[in-house]
């Protein structure tokens, strides 16, 4: 009785220890449970993440970005008011132009930096082109030296062409030992002869032709010793309530022997902010290029003229003082200029201050009287 009473007992202890047994084991299989269900929950991808870059567009993006940057600060740049050198350290051609009729069209005149046109023999004017070493196509007609544009030329420390000369100007040109480029003296590679004018209003020239002469005679062709003349990189106004839409300067008055004489005449264009250039009315063209005469800068400049010889050849007073005008973007000033010696250059000054020129082409009209000079009225 007893041994069954104990081995009933032993059963039920037996049994409740398996019913703990099984209950930690249940619990234990809920955390799993549990565990593998916040697994599955946070369950991170056997697979590592791709990332796929198109390297093409954001190499295009990165150089339109570029671009535009550096676009941005080149018209930044073009808005600046800037002031620069109208010539590098390359010696420039001065180039002796005929302008008698029939000379006309002459060739060079539309890619010339400065235009200077003073009178010769008579009533008969005669330019002289400061030119780049790199100006295109031909030259001319090439005509002789005289001794106000040599000196004129001394001041650019430029390579003087020309075709002969007085006697003045061709010893003033030894004693100065001016590097200079003859077209009597050159062979027929250098100076040619063209058939459509007669001589002597024909020789013409190349800028390449006149530096295998350069090279021939062992001229330097930089420059360590010219003044700089200074140019906006933009207009700017006059300090001037005079507007010049347009105005003429008379050489030669017309006659009844000379119906036409010799006038030039300028006209405005606003939209360019240039004036045309026209010669008895009618505008003028550059012979090779076809191109109108376009000028940003025009200097009328009054020097007392001398006749010095029977054939009317003349002698200017360079050296000193003087008075005239400065033209540019349609306004009009006083100006004053200074030359202080024959082969210096001459400085061109408004209210005491040196001129820095408005973009484009200088042209330096040089008169005995300012009498010449007269306003166009609309």
């Amino acid at each position: 009785m007893l041994l069954k009473n104990y081995k009933y007992l032993g059963d039920k202890k037996a049994m409740k220890k398996k019913l703990l047994v099984m209950s930690i084991f249940l619990l234990i299989l809920s955390g799993c449970s549990k565990m593998n269900n916040d697994l599955e929950d946070n369950k991170i991808d056997s697979e590592p993440n791709v990332i796929i870059v198109n390297y093409t567009q954001f190499f295009m993006t990165d150089l339109l970005f570029e671009k535009k940057l550096k676009m941005k600060t080149i018209i930044e740049q073009r808005n600046q008011l800037q002031v620069m050198n109208m010539f590098d350290e390359s010696r420039p051609f001065a180039i002796m132009i005929d302008n008698q009729f029939s000379a006309r069209p002459q060739a060079g005149l539309s890619e010339a930096k400065i235009i200077y046109e003073i009178l010769a023999e008579g009533s008969i004017t005669r330019y002289m082109l400061i030119t780049d070493q790199t100006i295109k196509g031909d030259i001319g007609p090439v005509r002789s030296a005289r001794p106000y544009f040599l000196s004129f030329a001394m001041e650019y420390d430029s390579l003087y062409v020309h075709a002969g000369g007085s006697v003045d100007a061709l010893g003033l040109i030894k004693s100065f030992k001016v590097n200079d480029l003859d077209g009597l003296k050159a062979g027929n590679d250098i100076f040619w002869r063209v058939n459509q004018k007669k001589i002597p209003h024909n020789l013409y020239t190349s800028a390449n032709a006149l530096l295998k002469d350069v090279d021939r005679l062992k001229y330097k062709t930089e420059s360590d010793d010219f003044s700089e003349l200074k140019i906006y990189n933009k207009f700017v106004d006059l300090n001037s309530q005079i507007e010049v839409k347009g105005f003429q300067i008379i050489y030669k008055t017309p006659s009844a022997n000379d119906l036409n004489g010799y006038v030039v005449s300028y006209r405005y264009n606003e939209l360019k902010h240039i004036y045309e250039r026209l010669i008895n009315n009618v505008v003028q063209q550059d012979e090779e290029s076809d191109k109108s005469i376009e000028v940003g800068n025009i200097i009328i400049q009054k020097i007392k003229h001398h006749i010095i010889d029977s054939e009317g050849r003349r002698n200017l007073d360079m050296i000193g003082t003087g008075v005239g005008y400065y033209i540019s973007n349609g306004k009009m000033t006083d100006m004053r200029w200074e030359k202080n010696s024959f082969n210096e250059a001459t400085h061109y000054f408004v209210d005491d201050v040196e001129i820095i020129y408005n973009p484009g082409k200088i042209v330096i009209q040089v008169v005995d009287n300012l009498n010449q000079f007269e306003l166009i009225e609309e």
